[in-house]
């Protein structure tokens, strides 16, 4: 005989949410046995339509890490938050890291031992930033971004640090969330593993990245030695009219580098205003180069080998520290 299909009250609908909160909202604990809720840790629970991570999280492992977390905010404890990667995922960086959930808590209280978390303390204090849509509490994006450090490599930080540099912030600062002067200093004030990483990582790091393939096109051309471009360029024809706005360029050359991610293909009013803008960049003179994803990731030296020829300037093979920054997908 089917158990009854008790409705799932609106507030609990499309949120992870903690066994209490179901009783309190009139469902029975037969009720949440049933198989429409997932359990994704112990006393929280989901239905299943909302509980599942994205089928993509392969190419997006940092939404997979988002989505998990998410499902363990009814277990937060008071003064915990998110910590190390899971962090950075919530905060929206585009890393390639292992979806595990991080959590820290300022002693003396004991880190968590929920099964699938790993738990930490901090001897410091720090204020809680949390996203008011969600109720996710993490550590500030610098202290986030120095623990990270201990599970990152060099690339995986410089992406990192590229999205904190750009995304403003959600709080009352104007501005991104970190400056590259705090990011640097705090690495500077850091001893935790892993932290020379952070600083090496944050040489290389800069504002006008605007998506993780954006970054990493922009680590091939200083892997080749042909770091040379701003960053977010504005274009104007030869009358002042305003052309459009580009990923790189040299607008004394008048050469423009362009990514085109998936939703410039996938979507026909994007795809529309990419025609336009680029149409017009052709006729004002400018030599557009445009490089999809297997170009960045699967062949790096044709890539840089293309914008040096358009440069005229020589191609410099990466040395050891370069080709670990390019040999990670």
């Amino acid at each position: 005989m089917p158990w009854p299909h008790t409705p799932v009250p609106a507030d609990l609908a499309g949120r992870a949410f903690h066994v209490s909160e179901g009783v309190a909202a009139g469902l029975t604990l037969d009720a949440l046995r049933h198989p429409r809720f997932a359990a994704p840790f112990p006393g929280v629970r989901t239905v299943r339509a909302s509980a599942n991570v994205n089928s993509d999280s392969a190419l997006f492992p940092a939404r997979a890490a988002q989505a998990l977390a998410l499902q363990f905010v009814p277990r937060l404890r008071p003064g915990e938050a998110f910590s190390h990667t899971t962090a950075l995922a919530l905060l929206g960086c585009p890393i390639r890291a292992a979806p595990d959930i991080h959590t820290i808590v300022p002693r003396p209280a004991s880190r968590s031992k929920v099964r699938g978390v790993i738990g930490h303390t901090y001897s410091g204090e720090f204020t809680h930033w949390i996203d008011r849509s969600t109720g996710a509490r993490t550590v500030p994006p610098l202290l986030a971004f120095t623990q990270a450090a201990a599970l990152l490599s060099v690339r995986e930080l410089v992406v990192a640090a590229d999205h904190l540099l750009l995304r403003p912030s959600i709080r009352a600062r104007a501005g991104p969330l970190a400056t590259h002067e705090e990011l640097i200093a705090e690495a500077q004030r850091a001893r935790t593993p892993g932290v020379l990483r952070a600083r090496a990582a944050l040489e290389f790091a800069r504002s006008g990245s605007e998506s993780r393939m954006e970054t990493l096109l922009r680590l091939v051309l200083i892997a080749y030695g042909i770091d040379v471009f701003e960053l977010q360029i504005d274009v104007h024809d030869p009358s002042g009219r305003w052309i459009g706005r580009f990923d790189m360029g040299d607008l004394e050359r008048k050469i423009l580098v362009e990514y085109d991610g998936e939703q410039h293909r996938t979507n026909d009013e994007q795809y529309e205003r990419d025609a336009e803008r680029l149409a017009a960049a052709h006729d004002a003179g400018f030599v557009v180069l445009r490089f999809r994803r297997r170009d960045v990731l699967y062949r790096p030296r044709a890539t840089a080998g293309r914008i040096a020829d358009a440069l005229g300037v020589p191609l410099r093979p990466p040395d050891s520290v370069f080709q670990a920054l390019l040999a990670a997908r």
